[in-house]
């Protein structure tokens, strides 16, 4: 094999290994609950601090909403849960809020 074919097979290994780390969750994050289309429906996010918390929250939408960018966001505090509403426009060019149960994380 030739040098050359070599180098771009190992950068391809190299991106691809890349694109699944990126697309990998990270630890201590896991998703439950409904759709998120309304403060009933919420997407529960457990997160071990903020940080992490709101990365999963913007990973959630890149991949069930490709395409897709967002608007304005909120925090609200309701029935002693916390929450982040995010609205987006879709690829489509629907607009929709999702909601994320955020009490796990909020503050931390």
């Amino acid at each position: 094999m030739k040098t050359q074919q070599l180098v771009r097979i190992m950068i391809a290994s190299a991106l691809v290994s890349t694109v699944q780390l990126a697309a990998a969750k990270p630890p201590g994050i896991s998703f439950s609950g409904g759709d998120g289309s309304s403060q009933a429906t919420a997407i529960i996010v457990k997160a071990p601090d903020e940080m992490s918390g709101v990365h999963a929250e913007h990973a959630y939408l890149r991949q069930h909403y490709p395409g897709s960018t967002e608007g304005a966001q909120a925090v609200l505090h309701s029935k002693g849960r916390d929450y982040d509403t995010v609205e987006i426009t879709t690829a489509d060019g629907k607009t929709k809020t999702i909601w994320f149960d955020i009490t796990s994380y909020f503050g931390k």
